[in-house]
C-alpha cells in the first residue's frame, strides 16, 4: 500500500532555536521526533578566485546545520 502522505520527514535548520520551534508545531500536529537532534558540518563553495597568482583558489563558506528526523503517529481511535 502507497501512503498518500508523509510518515517521515527530516527538518533542517541553520539555527537551533527555530528548528525547536517547528519541531513543537509538529507535535502539536500528531508527529513525533525518532532521535534527538543532530547537527553536522556544511560546507559549500562560494565561487572561484584569481587573487595572487592563485589560479585556482576557493573560498568556502562552513556552517553547522541541526537536523531532525520525525514520524507520523498513528491515531487509531
Amino acid at each position: 500500500m502507497i501512503a498518500t502522505f508523509p510518515t517521515k520527514i527530516e527538518m533542517k535548520d541553520y539555527n537551533k532555536i527555530s528548528l525547536l520551534k517547528r519541531i513543537r508545531e509538529k507535535e502539536a500536529a500528531g508527529w513525533e521526533c525518532v532521535h534527538r537532534i543532530s547537527k553536522r558540518c556544511v560546507e559549500t563553495v562560494l565561487d572561484n578566485c584569481i587573487d595572487r597568482g592563485l589560479k585556482y583558489k576557493r573560498t568556502y563558506n562552513s556552517r553547522f546545520e541541526y537536523f531532525v528526523a520525525m514520524k507520523k503517529i498513528n491515531n487509531t481511535n
